[in-house]
């Protein structure tokens, strides 16, 4: 489960999502490390049958959860060229 979200969080990251409807999301999962998330709903184009797994995993936090972490701003300012507000 780890190495399937590394993998797409990390395909998520290196491409500008500034175009897509993602930053609406506000379930975001963590990749490996906190320069890397992905939107839940991302994940569950790629990989449906595994969202529960990662729910019932912990993997799966609220975007409020990282408010505080100024890597995930940072991170969403860079995928989505927006600021993250509430």
């Amino acid at each position: 489960m780890k190495t399937i979200i590394d993998e797409h969080a990390s395909e998520f990251t290196l491409q500008p999502q500034g175009s897509s409807d993602y930053w609406k999301d506000t379930i975001f999962i963590r990749g490996e490390n906190d320069n890397t998330y992905l939107p839940l709903s991302f994940l569950q184009k790629k990989e449906s049958q595994d969202v529960i797994k990662l729910q019932t995993q912990g993997y799966v936090l609220s975007s409020l959860t990282y408010l505080d972490l100024k890597a995930f701003d940072e991170w969403y300012k860079k995928v989505f060229n927006r600021k993250l507000t509430l």
